[in-house]
């Protein structure tokens, strides 16, 4: 039955890492790693995992984030294989539970990238982990249901219309 398979899932993790790897190999879903490198506090934390086919994730949240997962992991994964640069898709995460959604790494240009809905609000998050970068790297507030963009010059965040910067 379900709920034996279901406590059997929950006292052996060995179990769902199999079903994890599974996943993988059937290309259902890709994993998106973490990174910690040169961040004060970071923690490595675990994968965070997404679908290939994104259509079917029924929250409009969750299923934006999965869109522009797919899209990055796509780029990145083009950019390896037909221009054979280094390229990589993280997400960054601390002890604080400051998330940002992606971190883009093609050779050594790095992208800070937010994903929201509808919030034209600059995010707390965003704003926090723009410090702990340079300057001159590109921040991103991707608003799907957005009225007007802008840009914070001292730093570097650009609150983008989503279909925009797809387009």
């Amino acid at each position: 039955s379900y709920s034996n398979l279901a406590r059997k899932i929950e006292k052996d993790p060995r179990t769902v890492k199999n079903w994890i790897t599974t996943l993988e190999n059937l290309f259902i879903v890709f994993k998106v790693t973490p990174y910690s490198k040169n961040l004060s506090r970071s923690i490595l934390k675990e994968s965070k995992y997404y679908f290939y086919d994104w259509a079917c994730i029924e929250d409009e949240g969750a299923r934006l984030e999965n869109f522009v997962a797919f899209s990055l992991f796509k780029k990145s994964k083009y950019i390896e294989d037909l221009e054979y640069n280094k390229s990589s898709l993280h997400f960054i995460k601390d002890k604080e539970g400051r998330e940002i959604d992606f971190l883009f790494i093609n050779n050594d240009a790095m992208q800070l990238i937010e994903v929201k809905l509808s919030d034209e609000n600059l995010s707390n998050q965003l704003l926090y982990y723009s410090s702990k970068f340079p300057l001159d790297i590109p921040k991103l507030q991707l608003v799907k249901n957005l009225k007007r963009e802008r840009f914070i010059k001292e730093s570097n965040i650009k609150v983008v219309d989503l279909a925009k910067w797809f387009g």
